[in-house]
């Protein structure tokens, strides 16, 4: 992960908090993911296949410049950077 593409730990909390949603957490286990209160967390618990399965699933995905990020654009899923 690089620090200068990743939003504040807080403020990604602050959005799950305000935001009555189911949330889910994923990314990978070797990059900087500290688990967030109120999330399913599957860091480091899925694979390809099923993180595009999550992605066209959701109502909208809140990431940083990532995989995901991109899934979502390529899926038509709306996303905040």
């Amino acid at each position: 992960d690089y620090t200068t593409k990743r939003y504040p730990t807080e403020r990604l909390q602050e959005v799950v908090k305000a935001l009555p949603r189911r949330w889910v957490q994923v990314g990978e286990e070797r990059h900087a993911h500290e688990p967030l209160e109120g999330c399913l967390n599957l860091i480091g618990k899925t694979d390809l296949r099923q993180l595009m399965r999550l992605v066209a699933h959701a109502e909208g995905v809140v990431t940083g410049e990532s995989l995901a990020h991109h899934l979502a654009a390529g899926l038509g899923v709306p996303s905040v950077t």
